[in-house]
């Protein structure tokens, strides 16, 4: 009976020593983990700063939104990121939509033009966007539908985006001038029943543009189709269509 008590009470002894050491290196792991989102958290955070930079410019976002870009002469132009209104609010009874996004304008750095000293930003929407074009030397900004595309003189530039699919965002194209470090629209078409897929320089004082047009045919994979093209070209300080 002695001996019976004593078997029991160590395969006791060896169970509570079993218990109270799993318990133990799960706290340990459970602390490691927690440490590590701790530490993943700082790490996004800390690569959340983004900064650009080279011999022309210098683009900085900080973890406060906001995007600073450096300017000539010492100066900076800054644009913060726009919050929702709705984001802290419950959710519509009646709509049931809970889909909205926390920042409703997020500006982004997209490209830099040495030939004309300017930033491209990339302005985000909830569901659509535009781009700002932002002179280095003046601080200067203008709101144009794409990515840019420099005349050979440098002294122009297109800028184009086609949407004939969703309606989103802008269908067109404009041709500014940079006279005196101001950017002077001098030519803007946004048609309704065509896009610009793509626009070129086809000479000094002439674009060409290649036309696309939605197409519904179950035969491809894209949604848009070539639809010819066409030539505008300067002519007394007026741009027009040759025919």
């Amino acid at each position: 009976m002695n001996k019976i008590f004593k078997t029991v009470l160590f395969i006791l002894s060896i169970l509570i020593i079993g218990y109270f050491s799993i318990a133990l290196i799960y706290s340990k792991s459970s602390n490691l983990k927690n440490s590590q989102k701790i530490e993943e958290k700082n790490n996004y955070l800390n690569s959340n700063v983004n900064i650009l930079s080279s011999n022309e410019y210098s683009v900085i976002k900080s973890k406060d939104r906001v995007l600073t870009l450096e300017l000539d002469g010492r100066k900076t132009k800054v644009y913060k990121d726009e919050r929702n209104d709705l984001y802290d609010k419950p959710k519509d009874p009646l709509t049931g939509w809970d889909d909205i996004v926390e920042y409703n304008k997020v500006y982004k750095f997209s490209d830099f033009y040495e030939d004309i000293n300017s930033y491209l930003i990339r302005v985000e929407l909830y569901e659509a966007g535009y781009y700002l074009l932002v002179n280095k030397t003046t601080g200067e900004d203008v709101i144009v539908p794409g990515k840019i595309i420099i005349s050979s003189k440098k002294d122009r530039f297109i800028s184009s985006n086609s949407d004939v699919v969703s309606g989103f965002s802008e269908n067109g194209f404009e041709i500014f001038k940079l006279e005196n470090n101001h950017f002077i629209k001098e030519m803007e078409l946004y048609p309704e029943n065509w896009g610009p897929a793509y626009v070129i320089w086809s000479g000094v004082d002439e674009v060409t543009v290649y036309k696309e047009i939605y197409s519904d045919s179950s035969d491809s994979m894209s949604m848009t189709k070539p639809a010819g093209t066409v030539k505008y070209k300067l002519n007394n300080n007026v741009w027009t269509e040759e025919k």
